[in-house]
């Protein structure tokens, strides 16, 4: 999970980028996260969810004047459940 002393460097330096080239605009955000479960076919399940860091507005698109926003994300991962056979492999690598 990233820091909030690291979140903070990073959207400085986002802003020391955007004055150099002035071609975006920082935008405020909120943002609600939801984990999304996913089933694998070997019996792992895994959760997911998206984090938002930074959303740029660019301007309007030329042909349709419709708004430009850039987001800037990451995705968080978890194993939450682990086959039969993935639990087996784990405890042979361990005990070997």
């Amino acid at each position: 999970m990233v820091s909030a002393f690291k979140a903070v460097d990073f959207l400085a330096n986002f802003e020391r980028v955007l004055d150099l080239y002035n071609m975006s605009e920082l935008i405020d955000f909120e943002a609600d996260s939801c984990w999304i479960t996913i089933k694998l076919k070997n019996g792992v399940e895994l959760k997911m969810k998206p984090e938002v860091t930074a959303v740029l507005y660019k301007g309007n698109d030329p042909n349709s004047g419709l708004p430009i926003y850039m987001v800037y994300s990451a995705n968080v991962v978890k194993i939450t459940k682990l086959s039969n056979q993935e639990v087996a492999n784990q405890k042979s690598a361990l005990y070997h």
